[in-house]
């Protein structure tokens, strides 16, 4: 087991570090905008008669301005490069080792959990680099208290998530076949898990975006995209 994980360290260590190379570029070039006075801050939606109301993330989005926004924007594109290298790099190095499907599960799990939670930090990191101390403060106070437990479990369905598209993937692109088939297989294959995620995704947005979390049903929906996380990567690692 353990000279199993070895064999994908170094290779998916290279794509965090470069992650995690940008983050600090990213951060450092924040705090010099923030010291030239380039990037602002809208505390407009803390002071009557606008106190922001209404769904959690409405409410976010009433503090954000152009620099908040293109933080986010950037932000989101580095966890996404960053996730689907991540992938990608595990499938080759997979494919290199002559990894069998029954032996992807625990790698698949274990590389999943890692590369989510540097998403999350190279997320999280610049998303809150662009908001003051104060802005954060206020943020942090409306979030009620199940936004910890919610995160935890974004945290894990995120893992599950890279773990089965690593497994499916695996199995898309098994290289007996044509290259056009791979193609067509790959695609079949995003569009159908695409749909499960779809359906997931818009119930869990239901469930958070609301004017405090609906902790019971946010944890369902969370708790169902695991399990249906688990059973996609069961299917890559059957058919791999």
């Amino acid at each position: 087991m353990k000279n199993q994980l070895k064999t994908y360290a170094a290779p998916l260590a290279t794509v965090y570090l470069a992650a995690l190379a940008v983050l600090v570029l990213a951060r450092i070039g924040l705090a010099c905008m923030d010291g030239m006075g380039v990037l602002s801050y809208n505390y407009w939606s803390a002071t009557a008669p606008y106190n922001a109301s209404g769904p959690l993330l409405d409410q976010i989005c009433w503090a954000l301005t152009g620099g908040t926004l293109i933080g986010f924007m950037f932000a989101a594109g580095l966890a996404f490069g960053m996730t689907v290298a991540a992938v990608l790099v595990f499938v080759k190095v997979s494919r290199e080792a002559n990894a069998a499907g029954s032996s992807l599960a625990a790698p698949a799990l274990v590389w999943g959990l890692a590369t989510a939670l540097v998403a999350f930090i190279c997320l999280f990191a610049v998303v809150l680099g662009t908001f003051s101390p104060i802005q954060l403060a206020q943020m942090s106070s409306k979030g009620g208290g199940a936004t910890g437990a919610v995160l935890v479990l974004m945290f894990v369905e995120l893992a599950t998530l890279l773990a089965a598209a690593s497994c499916v993937l695996f199995a898309c692109t098994k290289p007996d076949r044509a290259p056009g088939r791979i193609a067509v297989r790959v695609a079949c294959a995003a569009l159908a898990c695409g749909v499960v995620v779809l359906v997931l995704m818009v119930g869990t947005f239901a469930a958070i975006n609301t004017v405090e979390i609906n902790a019971g049903a946010a944890a369902g929906w969370l708790a169902a995209g695991i399990v249906a996380n688990l059973a996609m990567m069961y299917v890559g690692i059957k058919r791999a």
